[in-house]
Order: C-alpha cells, then sequence, then structure tokens
C-alpha cells in the first residue's frame, strides 16, 4: 500500500463504501507498455536428458532416463535416446512432465490477500466487492501480472483468467497486457464489472473491441479470448433479456463461454434451465457445479461442457464437496482449480473423514501439515495422502510469509460424516441419484434421546 497503512485503507473503504474515494489509483502502479512492446525473448533450443519423463500420453507412458528436445519453444521429440541439439540440461534425479493446466483464476483480485481478515464483513466476498469497484487499468495489471509471475513458479504453463471485473475497455486489455508480458499460454475470459447489478446487461464494449483486434493482443497466439457470464443465477435469477443477449453476442464472435453455476448445495436446479435453455455446449465451461443432481449431471455430459472445481476452496467457503468421481465416471471432462492460503491462515478446520480420502500436492510454497497430533513440515513438491478415519484428523497452516498453493483430490463419498475436534462439531452428508439429500452441521454435545420427539 506504499504509504497507506492497509488497516487504515481498510476502515476508510468500509466508510466511505463506493463513493469514490480514491482520486488515485487503487495501487500505484506504472503502465507497462503494450503488447507490441513486450515481445517475448528468443526460445532458442535444448534438450533435457537422464530425467524421469512422465509424458501423461497413454500409449508413451512413462519414460526412465528418458530425453525432451525442444526447439523454438516446441517439443520435437520425446523418448529414450532423443538426439536432440542446442543445450544439453542434465535431468538426472528429476521428473520432467508437461506444465500445469490452470482452468479457473480470479487473476485480477490477487492484490486483495492481504486485505480480507477473519470477520465475515472482511471475507473474500466482501472484500472483492468492496475493493474491485476502485481498481483502475494499472490495478489489474498489477495483480494479474503477480498471479501469472506466481503460475509460472509452481510450474503451470496455463492460466485462466477469470476477469469478472472488466470495468472498461482499458480494463479488460490491462489484463491481456499483463498474461503477455510474463509469456504464459493463457485464456483472458472477459466479464463484468464489480458492483453491476443483475437487472443490467453487460457493456459489450470491451469484449467486442479485443474480440476486432485479437490478433494484436494475442502475443504470437498464446493467448486465447473468451466470456465470463453471470448465467441465469447469480443472488437470485436474472431476467433473459438481460442475460440472453451477453450470451448470443458471444456465440456470434464465436467465444468459449464459462459461468459458475450450482457452485453451492442450496443453489439447486440451475443446471437444468441452462439445458432447455440450449445454453450449453462444448463452448460453455461449468465451474463447481456441485448441486447438479443425476440427471443434470447427464446433461452436462450430453451437452459436451467441461467442468471446473476447487474442491478446498470450495469446502472452506462452505458450498460442499465437489462431485468428482461423479463426473469422472461419467467422462465429463473435469478441470482441477489451485487452492491458495495466505500467511498465517488456515485452509480449513481442523477435520477427518469417516469415509473420504484425501490426496494434496503442495505446487508452491511451504507450511505446516497439522495431522494426527502433529505438526509436519511441508513444502513444494509434497504429496500427502490422508485416509479416513478419526487418526487422520488434518489442515493445513500456512506458517510463512508467502502464499502457500496446493491442488487438492478427493473421493467424496455419500454419505459422509465430518468431524471437528477442535471444536466438537461434526457434518453429516447424504445424497440421492436425484441430487437432493441431507447436510446438517452441529455439536456432539448437543445429541438428542433416540427416542426424542417420537411418539
Amino acid at each position: 500500500m506504499c504509504q497507506v497503512c492497509r488497516r487504515s485503507f481498510m476502515r476508510g473503504a468500509a466508510a466511505l463504501g463506493a463513493a469514490g474515494m480514491f482520486s488515485s489509483p487503487l495501487l500505484a502502479q506504472a503502465r507497462r507498455g503494450n503488447i507490441g512492446a513486450s515481445k517475448l525473448p528468443p526460445r532458442g533450443e535444448f534438450t533435457i536428458v537422464n530425467a524421469h519423463v512422465m509424458t501423461m500420453d497413454s500409449v508413451l507412458g512413462d519414460i526412465a532416463d528418458g530425453s525432451v528436445h525442444v526447439r523454438n519453444g516446441e517439443i520435437v521429440a520425446v523418448g529414450k535416446d532423443v538426439k536432440g541439439g542446442g543445450q544439453r540440461i542434465d535431468g538426472t534425479g528429476m521428473i520432467v512432465m508437461p506444465g500445469l493446466v490452470e482452468t479457473h483464476w480470479h487473476m485480477w483480485n490477487t492484490l486483495f490477500r492481504s486485505f480480507a481478515g477473519d470477520k465475515p464483513e472482511d471475507g473474500y466476498f466482501p472484500t472483492v466487492a468492496r475493493f474491485g469497484q476502485q481498481m483502475s487499468p494499472d490495478d489489474i495489471f498489477a495483480s494479474t501480472r503477480l498471479s501469472a509471475a506466481e503460475a509460472i513458479n509452481s510450474g503451470m504453463t496455463f492460466v485462466h483468467s477469470w476477469c469478472h471485473n472488466a470495468r472498461s475497455t482499458a480494463h479488460a486489455e490491462a489484463d491481456v497486457r499483463a498474461l503477455a508480458e510474463a509469456g504464459i499460454r493463457a485464456r483472458h475470459s472477459c466479464g463484468w464489472p464489480q458492483g453491476l447489478p443483475d437487472t443490467q446487461s453487460v457493456d459489450q464494449a470491451p469484449i467486442e473491441s479485443l474480440a476486432r483486434n485479437w490478433n494484436s493482443w494475442s502475443n504470437e497466439g498464446l493467448i486465447t479470448l473468451g466470456m465470463a457470464w453471470r448465467g441465469q443465477f447469480r443472488a437470485g435469477p436474472i431476467k433473459p433479456e438481460v442475460y440472453q443477449p451477453e450470451f448470443d453476442n458471444a456465440r456470434k464472435l464465436g467465444l468459449p463461454i464459462t459461468l459458475h453455476v450450482a457452485s453451492a448445495r442450496k443453489a439447486v436446479n440451475q443446471i437444468e434451465p441452462l439445458y432447455r435453455a440450449k445454453l450449453m455446449g462444448k463452448d460453455v465451461q461449468l465451474i463447481h457445479t456441485l448441486s447438479a443432481n443425476a440427471a443434470e449431471l447427464d446433461m452436462i455430459k450430453e451437452a459436451g461442457c467441461a467442468v471446473s472445481v476447487s474442491p478446498a476452496s470450495e469446502l472452506h467457503i462452505g458450498y460442499g464437496f465437489a462431485q468428482i468421481s461423479e463426473m469422472l465416471a461419467r467422462g465429463i471432462p473435469l478441470g482441477i482449480s489451485v487452492d491458495t492460503v495466505a500467511p498465517g491462515k488456515r485452509s480449513c478446520p481442523y477435520h477427518f473423514h469417516h469415509a473420504q480420502e484425501e490426496l494434496f500436492i503442495v505446487i508452491e510454497g511451504e507450511g505446516t501439515l497439522r495431522v494426527a497430533g502433529e505438526m509436519l513440515p511441508v513444502r513444494t513438491g509434497d504429496v500427502v495422502f490422508i485416509p479416513p478415519g478419526s487418526e487422520y484428523p488434518h489442515q493445513f497452516i500456512n506458517t510463512s510469509r508467502q502464499p502457500m498453493k496446493y491442488l487438492s483430490v478427493s473421493t467424496r463419498e455419500s454419505p459422509e460424516v465430518c468431524e471437528y475436534p477442535d471444536s466438537g462439531k461434526y457434518l453429516a452428508m447424504a445424497r440421492g441419484a436425484d441430487g437432493k439429500g441431507l447436510e446438517a452441521s452441529q455439536r456432539a454435545s448437543a445429541g438428542l434421546d433416540y427416542w426424542d420427539g417420537e411418539p
């Protein structure tokens, strides 16, 4: 915050709200040129040798003591004894694998990590709504550039910048410019500005301006353009005269569409209306979909939509469990987002599952895994498997000064009971084939007699 105390800044914004208190950018940051001035460095040629190559290819499989030959940014050969040229890099004792593909990231609000607090009014959603409306294009640029640098440092080579704060054409261009300067492969999904009423259609000028001149923005084809769409539901239903023109314009421009839908257990019956209105397809990505019932999952499969989930964040916010096994069983293309724990914060309450198994991969940073009564250090590259049972309560704690990021995958069993030893709570969940079910949380001490209330 330069010369402004963060706490003072937050108090001032809370008091003045969106009354235009900022006469200068939210975070002072000089503009850094444009796409034309941010040419990529020469890519050159190199060959990695003697590495354990995980090709992620069903035919090639893993190659022990393998080689990868790269020329001008393209992989030209993978195998056991590749006679590649250029610089030779010894990969002995290392794993070589394709870069991670990130499928849903609000990169534009990365700067707000240190703004959020422990109180509900200082949580993610109030913070984003409060400060998002004050952001200048330079703020968007700084935030997205930071995210892109973190992605590269974490082994990601593709990111999806879900930019639902395109306040103007300049704001949207700033997001794209930041991705281009980082040199990462990406999709910029151009969305609506924070604070826009759900009764008002999104201004199409930013996305249409980018689409008209996309060859000059794509950074030699490394970046693609899409639309971040509000869909049919947010706090409540959105009227067709508001959402339909936005969707139709994206289809007219030939752009892929992405939207949050069925994001929480209580947000039921949101997939079928999309399907019936023919607002799904291979060009549509659905985010979360936690409350989709079995029939709606079949609709997703039939329409060819891809789905992106972020299991740990969805649990932390209180949305519920991602339907990973159900979607994989149907062959629905599934992406998993990265979960980030800010310095000094915890990933979720200390808990254990009675049925579900979990797998975590730390992809950036370091911290502490509190598990089974122990405090174990974890860092980038660590893989953690947590079986079900009371012997393995767990949570991640970021005890470092930098963000800690990890991927999480679970078996998502139903029925399931999750217990929280620190607070004496438990969460019971069950889900039927129709998507309806039970989700109840209370303290064990508040238990009732078996015959309580019975005739």
